[in-house]
């Protein structure tokens, strides 16, 4: 529940599927740069999500059902929801043609790794932002058909 308001509070495009891809067909890079800079601050400083990550985090280990948890919360769930935004996206043509499972995996994969190596690091937030940001860019740069003409040694996914 706290996590549905927050994604209501940061007008992150949620709802049916084929509205939130009308929605991102839309979106410029930098409203995505500034979707995905809230969406990380909240899981790695609000008190209830950072916490309810962390126990995940180690209980994973010793209980099924925290593994569970968190294998569907932090891994399944984002990757599922990712490659089926991209699969939609590539047939729309705001994506170049590719797995959309990989582009799911090359999109979150530094998030999650950003989120634990800053999540003990307060101070360096800004740091973490700025890489964000840049790796948003990036992505898109790589990904989208007009990024893809600007870098030539990309050949194929």
């Amino acid at each position: 529940k706290r996590y549905e308001e927050a994604v209501l509070k940061m007008h992150v495009p949620h709802g049916e599927m084929n509205s939130v891809v009308e929605t991102y067909m839309h979106v410029k890079e930098e409203t995505l740069v500034t979707i995905a800079k809230n969406m990380f601050l909240f899981i790695l400083q609000d008190d209830f999500a950072s916490k309810f990550r962390k126990m995940l985090t180690t209980e994973q280990f010793r209980s099924t059902q925290a593994g569970d948890v968190f294998q569907n919360f932090f891994i399944e769930a984002p990757l599922g929801f990712q490659n089926t935004l991209f699969g939609s996206m590539i047939k729309q043509g705001a994506f170049i043609e590719c797995d959309p499972y990989i582009m799911a995996l090359h999109f979150y994969s530094p998030i999650f790794f950003l989120l634990n190596k800053y999540d003990h690091k307060p101070g360096k937030i800004e740091e973490a932002l700025d890489i964000l940001e840049k790796h948003v860019k990036q992505f898109s740069a790589i990904y989208s058909p007009l990024g893809r003409k600007s870098l030539p040694i990309i050949r194929d996914c």
